[in-house]
């Protein structure tokens, strides 16, 4: 039997269009019949009425957004005269399924979305969903008849058919058919000290001598994989569990590795959740020659083992039990009591993984640790919701800091404001985090066009770049702004833009803009209604900007006279409100090398975006674009930084 791969197809429509669903499995599944089999590969169609159990959640549309996973190679919306059921993050849940697939598309390009609406044109709502889909680069397909509808299904999904398999990636790199799949259970039992049992098989096993491995077995014809559970535990320890003492934890897709063709491996895991005497000793069978009780926090220690693909069921339990359900407690507290303040203590949580977990969040940026332990905002609390559920389906944010980084290797001050800033990164960076944010946020993810100008000058032979002081913030910003979307303006006039808003629009005329970078980035921030945090798309063009020859003193005294305005302003105005301290600018002219050497602070205040910069730029690339520096003069440096932050501070409304 030759392997078949799988095109993954997610489909979309309100509740009252199940004919034409109907259709759209039935062209699908002809279309596999007659063009897969010599192709190798077919579809494989999801959708609600069919792949989700009823379950309660936020609304109806949560229950479908936690059972179906994101892990599809098409999506596909269907409409006719109505946008469906609204949910409480958009007016319907297929425009939300359609939400979700855009910011899903954006971690994963290769994914296809096909839109089509049928029958006549719709109403107010429809039109608006179509002009909205034609703002967001989609191409959609209206058929006015069911038959059109048809026909255009089996054109359009076979010429999909034909690109993916033949000419764009190739069989290969498509999902695995698993209707010849073997299954298997594994069971996790814990003692009081929080350690897991583990056996290793006898050297002379005919597959995987030496192997260490969590008690289980392979599922019998009819049977439950919890039935195999009790099963297995009984035969292979002589313990004698009860089925409902037993936690479904997740199922882990392989290959086999025994005797003949390899073939697709499902692993049910489960946890027993009463704790077992600490050493218990189990009575072992010909199946295994020798136990462990391992520490579950330190698995990974285990000297010399051979875990196989156990490491990564172990990886999970760890996140499970050690961050899944810590953080879902802390998660809990802070909302029930409306507070950013952390729990001392959590019941059933030891002071040692509660510490653990603090320093989790700290390293990502979402917690403040001292001596009264508090989330950074309420934004972070969102970001704690995301990474909740995440952690069961992937640990990748967790793999790097899934134990307490700067006890175990002892680092210094400067190396830990290091190594924050690069979790923190990759935290927003994360794909499948982001298409997590986008869907528990109120507000769907909206884009902003900046320009970062890098302005750099130079005394001696030290190099600085112009930074602008945040009052509002607290922090050194780039000197930035958003601009004009690319289509309606080019990049010299976005440029320039940057600079009239900072400086004066007299200064644009003593500039020249090099497009240095492009890149794009996210941020979960603050709504300009009702400040609910949303997830936010920044398109980022980098400018090397330089002063014109013979126009060097006309540039610094504008950047002077713009800091002299703002300590006056500081100094003699009465109270500024937040939106007065946002547009108050302040520039420093702080050193290139510093910055280079720590891209988040520069004498003890943070920066932000310098290092999002760093990731695209190379430090030679950035001193290049130095080339060709303002000079400056001593009086340039010394700022009156620290008395206007005092003023600010003292006159904050």
């Amino acid at each position: 039997m030759e392997s078949v791969r799988v095109i993954k197809v997610f489909l979309a429509s309100p509740m009252d269009l199940a004919e034409e669903r109907a259709v759209f499995r039935r062209v699908l599944d002809r279309i596999s019949d007659r063009f897969g089999r010599r192709l190798g590969a077919r579809y494989d169609v999801v959708c609600w009425e069919r792949d989700v159990r009823p379950d309660c959640a936020d609304d109806a549309q949560d229950v479908v957004n936690r059972q179906v996973p994101l892990d599809y190679d098409v999506f596909v919306a269907l409409f006719r005269q109505r946008l469906g059921t609204p949910t409480h993050r958009a007016p319907s849940g297929t425009v939300e399924e359609y939400e979700r697939a855009l910011v899903y598309r954006a971690a994963r390009p290769d994914v296809s979305i096909m839109c089509y609406f049928l029958g006549d044109e719709g109403g107010e709502e429809i039109g608006g969903l179509k002009a909205r889909m034609a703002a967001d680069g989609v191409l959609f397909h209206e058929a006015l008849t069911r038959e059109k509808f048809e026909d255009a299904v089996f054109g359009h999904f076979t010429d999909l058919l034909l690109e993916r398999v033949q000419v764009g990636r190739g069989p290969s790199d498509l999902r695995p058919d698993r209707s010849d799949v073997a299954r298997s259970v594994s069971v996790a039992l814990l003692d009081e000290r929080d350690r897991v049992l583990i056996l290793r098989r006898p050297p002379d096993a005919k597959v995987a001598p030496g192997l260490w491995q969590l008690p289980g077995g392979k599922m019998d014809a009819g049977e439950a994989p919890v039935e195999t559970a009790v099963r297995e535990v009984g035969e292979e320890l002589g313990f004698e569990l009860s089925p409902d003492d037993l936690t479904f934890v997740r199922t882990f897709h392989s290959t086999s590795i025994g005797k003949g063709r390899p073939r697709p491996f499902d692993m049910y895991l489960y946890l027993y959740e009463p704790r077992l005497e600490a050493g218990a000793v189990p009575t072992l069978s010909s199946e295994s020659d020798a136990f462990e009780w391992i520490d579950l926090t330190r698995f990974h220690l285990f000297d010399g083992a051979f875990l196989g693909t156990n490491l990564a069921m172990l990886r999970v339990l760890w996140r499970e039990l050690c961050l899944t359900r810590v953080l879902g407690a802390v998660l809990e507290h802070c909302e029930r009591s409306g507070s950013l303040e952390l729990p001392r203590v959590l019941p059933g949580v030891s002071d040692e993984r509660l510490a653990q977990t603090y320093a989790t969040l700290s390293l990502l940026g979402l917690a403040e640790v001292g001596r009264g332990a508090r989330m950074t905002g309420a934004t972070s609390l969102k970001v704690l919701a995301a990474l909740c559920d995440l952690s069961r389906s992937d640990g990748s944010v967790f793999d790097d800091s899934h134990i307490d980084v700067v006890s175990r290797f002892g680092l210094g001050d400067a190396d830990c404001r290091l190594l924050r800033d690069h979790f923190e990164r990759a935290l927003y960076s994360h794909e499948s985090l982001l298409v997590s944010l986008s869907c528990k946020t109120q507000t769907r993810n909206s884009v902003r066009d900046v320009c970062d100008v890098l302005l750099f000058g130079r005394l001696d032979e030290r190099l600085y770049l112009l930074l602008r002081w945040d009052f509002h913030a607290g922090k050194y910003q780039m000197f930035a702004s958003g601009t004009p979307a690319p289509g309606s303006a080019s990049f010299r006039e976005r440029a320039d833009h940057v600079v009239a808003r900072r400086l004066d629009s007299s200064v644009c005329r003593q500039l020249d803009h090099l497009l240095a970078k492009s890149f794009t980035t996210y941020h979960l921030s603050a709504g300009s209604v009702d400040d609910d945090p949303i997830l936010r798309r920044y398109d980022v063009d980098v400018s090397a900007s330089s002063v014109r020859a013979g126009r060097e003193g006309d540039f610094l005294r504008a950047v002077r006279n713009v800091n002299r305005a703002a300590r006056l302003a500081l100094e003699f105005g009465w109270s500024f409100s937040t939106d007065e301290l946002k547009e108050l600018g302040y520039f420093s002219w702080c050193a290139l090398d510093d910055l280079l050497e720590c891209a988040t602070e520069y004498r003890g205040r943070p920066v932000r975006g310098f290092a999002e910069i760093m990731q695209h730029l190379s430090t030679a690339e950035v001193v290049r674009l130095a080339s060709r520096p303002v000079a400056l003069e001593p009086a340039d440096l010394d700022d009156d930084l620290d008395v206007c932050i005092e003023f600010a501070r003292a006159k904050r409304a």
